[in-house]
Protein backbone atom coordinates (compact mmCIF):
# COMPACT_ATOMS: atom_id res chain seq x y z
CA UNK A 1 0.00 0.00 0.00
CA UNK A 2 1.54 3.30 -1.09
CA UNK A 3 -1.12 5.49 0.46
CA UNK A 4 -4.26 4.87 2.44
CA UNK A 5 -6.78 7.69 2.67
CA UNK A 6 -8.38 8.66 5.94
CA UNK A 7 -12.06 9.33 6.51
CA UNK A 8 -11.72 13.12 6.23
CA UNK A 9 -10.98 15.39 3.28
CA UNK A 10 -7.27 15.51 2.44
CA UNK A 11 -5.13 17.79 0.32
CA UNK A 12 -2.23 16.15 -1.49
CA UNK A 13 0.08 18.75 -3.07
CA UNK A 14 1.91 17.70 -6.22
CA UNK A 15 4.37 19.50 -8.44
CA UNK A 16 4.15 19.10 -12.20
CA UNK A 17 6.78 20.07 -14.75
CA UNK A 18 4.36 21.13 -17.48
CA UNK A 19 7.13 21.72 -20.02
CA UNK A 20 8.40 18.16 -19.50
CA UNK A 21 4.88 16.79 -19.86
CA UNK A 22 4.49 18.76 -23.09
CA UNK A 23 7.84 17.45 -24.45
CA UNK A 24 6.88 13.88 -23.53
CA UNK A 25 3.56 14.23 -25.31
CA UNK A 26 5.21 15.69 -28.42
CA UNK A 27 8.23 13.35 -28.62
CA UNK A 28 7.11 10.38 -26.55
CA UNK A 29 8.38 9.14 -23.21
CA UNK A 30 12.14 8.62 -23.73
CA UNK A 31 11.21 8.98 -27.42
CA UNK A 32 9.95 5.40 -27.34
CA UNK A 33 6.27 6.02 -27.96
CA UNK A 34 3.77 8.73 -28.64
CA UNK A 35 0.55 7.33 -27.13
CA UNK A 36 -1.63 10.43 -27.53
CA UNK A 37 -0.74 10.75 -31.22
CA UNK A 38 -1.22 7.02 -31.71
CA UNK A 39 -4.63 7.31 -30.07
CA UNK A 40 -5.51 10.29 -32.25
CA UNK A 41 -4.44 8.48 -35.42
CA UNK A 42 -6.08 5.20 -34.39
CA UNK A 43 -7.55 2.80 -36.91
CA UNK A 44 -10.28 1.47 -34.63
CA UNK A 45 -13.53 3.18 -33.69
CA UNK A 46 -14.01 4.44 -30.15
CA UNK A 47 -17.67 5.22 -29.56
CA UNK A 48 -16.83 8.10 -27.24
CA UNK A 49 -15.28 9.99 -30.19
CA UNK A 50 -17.50 10.60 -33.22
CA UNK A 51 -15.95 10.82 -36.67
CA UNK A 52 -15.26 14.41 -37.67
CA UNK A 53 -15.20 15.69 -34.08
CA UNK A 54 -12.53 18.38 -33.74
CA UNK A 55 -9.70 17.41 -31.38
CA UNK A 56 -7.71 20.67 -31.14
CA UNK A 57 -5.38 19.55 -28.36
CA UNK A 58 -4.49 16.22 -29.97
CA UNK A 59 -4.09 17.93 -33.34
CA UNK A 60 -1.70 20.49 -31.79
CA UNK A 61 0.79 17.70 -30.97
CA UNK A 62 1.82 17.37 -34.61
CA UNK A 63 2.35 14.20 -36.64
CA UNK A 64 3.61 10.87 -35.36
CA UNK A 65 7.39 10.92 -35.72
CA UNK A 66 9.53 7.81 -35.93
CA UNK A 67 12.71 8.44 -33.90
CA UNK A 68 15.80 8.59 -36.08
CA UNK A 69 19.25 7.25 -35.30
CA UNK A 70 20.35 10.70 -34.11
CA UNK A 71 17.49 10.77 -31.59
CA UNK A 72 18.92 7.86 -29.60
CA UNK A 73 20.81 8.59 -26.40
CA UNK A 74 23.84 6.64 -27.62
CA UNK A 75 24.34 9.23 -30.39
CA UNK A 76 24.73 12.17 -28.01
CA UNK A 77 28.28 13.50 -27.96
CA UNK A 78 28.21 14.74 -24.37
CA UNK A 79 27.34 12.23 -21.65
CA UNK A 80 28.42 13.96 -18.40
CA UNK A 81 29.76 17.31 -17.20
CA UNK A 82 31.40 18.60 -14.03
CA UNK A 83 31.50 22.16 -12.77
CA UNK A 84 34.29 22.79 -10.24
CA UNK A 85 33.56 24.63 -6.98
CA UNK A 86 35.53 25.92 -3.97
CA UNK A 87 32.41 26.15 -1.78
CA UNK A 88 29.99 23.32 -2.60
CA UNK A 89 27.20 24.65 -0.39
CA UNK A 90 27.29 28.06 -2.07
CA UNK A 91 27.45 26.53 -5.56
CA UNK A 92 24.58 24.11 -4.86
CA UNK A 93 22.50 26.99 -3.52
CA UNK A 94 23.17 28.96 -6.69
CA UNK A 95 22.20 26.16 -9.12
CA UNK A 96 19.23 25.07 -7.01
CA UNK A 97 18.07 28.67 -7.12
CA UNK A 98 18.53 29.45 -10.80
CA UNK A 99 17.09 26.12 -12.00
CA UNK A 100 14.50 25.58 -9.27
CA UNK A 101 15.89 22.11 -8.48
CA UNK A 102 17.09 20.13 -5.47
CA UNK A 103 20.51 18.62 -6.07
CA UNK A 104 21.53 15.39 -4.31
CA UNK A 105 24.99 15.57 -2.71
CA UNK A 106 27.48 12.76 -2.13
CA UNK A 107 31.09 12.40 -0.97
CA UNK A 108 33.64 9.80 -2.04
CA UNK A 109 37.44 9.52 -2.02
CA UNK A 110 38.04 13.15 -1.06
CA UNK A 111 35.53 14.55 -3.55
CA UNK A 112 32.14 16.07 -2.84
CA UNK A 113 29.58 16.13 -5.62
CA UNK A 114 26.13 17.62 -6.08
CA UNK A 115 24.24 15.90 -8.89
CA UNK A 116 22.01 17.69 -11.35
CA UNK A 117 18.70 15.80 -11.64
CA UNK A 118 18.69 13.84 -14.90
CA UNK A 119 15.96 11.26 -15.45
CA UNK A 120 17.31 10.59 -18.90
CA UNK A 121 19.84 12.09 -21.25
CA UNK A 122 22.88 14.07 -20.14
CA UNK A 123 23.76 14.36 -16.45
CA UNK A 124 26.32 16.37 -14.55
CA UNK A 125 27.52 17.55 -11.17
CA UNK A 126 29.14 20.30 -9.18
CA UNK A 127 32.43 18.89 -7.86
CA UNK A 128 34.66 20.02 -4.99
CA UNK A 129 38.01 18.38 -4.30
CA UNK A 130 41.62 18.15 -5.45
CA UNK A 131 42.03 19.36 -9.02
CA UNK A 132 38.56 20.93 -9.13
CA UNK A 133 39.50 24.58 -9.51
CA UNK A 134 36.91 27.00 -10.85
CA UNK A 135 37.98 29.17 -13.78
CA UNK A 136 36.60 30.42 -17.04
CA UNK A 137 38.06 27.30 -18.64
CA UNK A 138 37.43 24.90 -15.73
CA UNK A 139 34.35 22.94 -16.79
CA UNK A 140 35.19 19.29 -17.53
CA UNK A 141 33.06 17.84 -20.30
CA UNK A 142 32.69 14.05 -20.61
CA UNK A 143 32.31 13.14 -24.25
CA UNK A 144 30.28 10.07 -25.07
CA UNK A 145 32.68 7.54 -26.62
CA UNK A 146 30.04 4.92 -27.46
CA UNK A 147 29.80 1.42 -26.03
CA UNK A 148 33.55 1.16 -25.24
CA UNK A 149 35.83 4.20 -25.08
CA UNK A 150 38.99 2.19 -25.99
CA UNK A 151 38.77 2.74 -29.80
CA UNK A 152 38.28 6.49 -29.42
CA UNK A 153 41.01 6.70 -26.76
CA UNK A 154 43.32 4.74 -29.05
CA UNK A 155 43.09 7.52 -31.64
CA UNK A 156 43.82 10.42 -29.25
CA UNK A 157 47.62 10.43 -29.51
CA UNK A 158 47.72 9.67 -33.23
CA UNK A 159 45.35 12.60 -33.70
CA UNK A 160 47.74 14.95 -31.89
CA UNK A 161 46.30 14.83 -28.37
CA UNK A 162 47.62 13.42 -25.08
CA UNK A 163 46.20 10.84 -22.68
CA UNK A 164 46.55 11.98 -19.08
CA UNK A 165 44.49 9.17 -17.47
CA UNK A 166 43.95 5.78 -19.07
CA UNK A 167 40.57 4.05 -19.12
CA UNK A 168 39.41 3.89 -15.48
CA UNK A 169 36.36 2.29 -13.87
CA UNK A 170 34.03 4.77 -12.17
CA UNK A 171 31.57 2.11 -10.98
CA UNK A 172 29.65 -0.80 -12.50
CA UNK A 173 26.60 1.43 -12.96
CA UNK A 174 28.40 4.57 -14.18
CA UNK A 175 30.92 2.87 -16.48
CA UNK A 176 34.42 4.03 -17.43
CA UNK A 177 36.23 7.27 -18.21
CA UNK A 178 39.62 8.49 -19.42
CA UNK A 179 41.13 11.99 -19.38
CA UNK A 180 42.74 13.54 -22.43
CA UNK A 181 44.25 16.83 -23.59
CA UNK A 182 43.10 17.78 -27.06
CA UNK A 183 45.24 19.51 -29.69
CA UNK A 184 44.22 22.92 -28.36
CA UNK A 185 45.17 22.15 -24.75
CA UNK A 186 41.63 21.50 -23.47
CA UNK A 187 41.20 18.84 -20.80
CA UNK A 188 38.28 16.54 -21.64
CA UNK A 189 36.98 13.18 -20.49
CA UNK A 190 35.81 10.28 -22.61
CA UNK A 191 32.99 8.16 -21.17
CA UNK A 192 31.49 4.76 -21.96
CA UNK A 193 29.38 2.17 -20.14
CA UNK A 194 31.93 -0.60 -20.77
Amino acid sequence: VLYQAGSTEEIIPIELDIERVKRSRELGLLRLGQPLKSFRDHIGDFSIYQAGTPLPYLDSLGPLIKPTKLDTLSQLYVSWFEIPALNLLRAVGFYNYIYGIEMETTESSGYAMALFPADNGIGGAIVMGEGSVPSETGTLVYLNAGKDLAPVLGRVETGGGRIIMEKTLISEDAGYFALIIDTEGNKLALHSKS
